[in-house]
C-alpha cells in the first residue's frame, strides 16, 4: 500500500494535472510484472482478514438488527467466520480476539 501512496503522491506533486490514465496505471499495475507475494505474506494477509471480524461484530452491535448496515456487517462477519472455520482456526468475536489454529483440526 505504501508504494501505491508514494506513486500517487509523486504524480500529484508533479507539475501539471494528473490524468485518469495515469491514475489507472498506478492503481492497476500490470499483474504480470508485479512480484508474487511470499507464502508468509499471503498467510499474514489471510489472518489479518479473519482478525478484522471482531470489528464487524462491534459495528453490527452498535447499529442494531434494524439498521440498514446490519446486513452488510453480517456478510463481512460470515465470510470471515467461514474462512476461519475452513482453515481450522478459531473465530474472533470480541475486540482484541485473534484467530489461532485449533489443535487437532483437519487441514
Amino acid at each position: 500500500m505504501s508504494q501505491l501512496r508514494a506513486g500517487l503522491q509523486a504524480a500529484i506533486d508533479r507539475p501539471g494535472a494528473i490524468t485518469k490514465k495515469e491514475i489507472r496505471a498506478i492503481l492497476f499495475e500490470n499483474p504480470d510484472t508485479s512480484p508474487s507475494p511470499s507464502p508468509v505474506d499471503a498467510a499474514a494477509k489471510v489472518l489479518d482478514f479473519i482478525n478484522e471480524r471482531s470489528g464487524y461484530v462491534h459495528a453490527a452491535r452498535q447499529g442494531g438488527v434494524g439498521s440498514y448496515d446490519y446486513a452488510r456487517w453480517q456478510g463481512h462477519m460470515e465470510a470471515r467466520r467461514q474462512l476461519a472455520h475452513s482453515l481450522g482456526h478459531t473465530v474472533p468475536y470480541e475486540p482484541n480476539d485473534r484467530t489461532q489454529p485449533i489443535e487437532g483440526a483437519a487441514k
